[in-house]
């Protein structure tokens, strides 16, 4: 009975296709950390505009935020600024939501 085998491997080949592979991933992994580092510099400068520019709420307006929250069922406390930085109202945080309204 005839066994089967494999054709020759050229070594040369192998090393260069995992070279290639090497350099791929790391092309990937380098540009994966400049979009990461983009965005949490953008998060970081948002979030600084924000508490330079905006200013506590009204009693009125955290009583209706309060009710609102308990009617939704959020059980996380949020926060609620105005500001004259943004020209619509917006959220922001995940684990610590901030409502941002504008003036």
């Amino acid at each position: 009975m005839p066994t089967r085998q494999d054709p020759p491997v050229d070594a040369g080949a192998v090393v260069v296709r995992g070279n290639a592979v090497q350099t791929v991933v790391v092309i990937w992994i380098v540009g994966a950390s400049v979009i990461f580092l983009r965005l949490v510099c953008g998060v970081l400068v948002f979030r600084r505009r924000i508490l330079l520019t905006g200013t506590a709420a009204t009693e009125q307006l955290l009583n209706r935020c309060d009710r609102l929250r308990a009617e939704l069922r959020v059980r996380q406390p949020v926060s609620l600024m105005i500001t004259e930085a943004m020209a619509s109202q917006t959220t922001f945080g995940g684990l610590l939501p901030t409502i941002i309204l504008p003036t």
